[in-house]
């Protein structure tokens, strides 16, 4: 039997494939109660961007800028990042706003 934490860690790694599934779906393919999946979507969804919906068309969705295996700047590097393009040419601050969205947790930062 798998812990709650190692199904957390498949929950994730499978939302971050398949991008969205049902809480039944989640519930048999885990084995486990619909509230437990429930629970686990609560805590993930502290640490990563799932969300749920619910009425037709509804489910778990991992939000789709999220790459788990993605390497994001934290904010203290996406700061200096800003303070530094300021400071450039606008070649290179074209370069280094570009890698600042490809590695920013806000796909909206600028």
């Amino acid at each position: 039997m798998q812990s709650a934490l190692e199904r957390r860690k498949d929950i994730i790694e499978y939302l971050n494939v398949q991008r969205f599934d049902t809480i039944d779906n989640l519930s048999y393919k885990f084995g486990v109660s619909r509230n437990t999946i429930k629970n686990d979507l609560i805590i993930l969804s502290l640490s990563y961007p799932v969300s749920t919906k619910k009425g037709t068309g509804g489910g778990v969705y991992m939000e789709d800028w999220y790459d788990l295996h993605k390497h994001y700047l934290n904010t203290e590097q996406q700061d200096t990042l800003k303070k530094v393009i300021a400071t450039c040419s606008d070649k290179d601050a074209a370069v280094l706003t570009s890698i600042l969205k490809s590695f920013s947790k806000n796909p909206r930062a600028k």
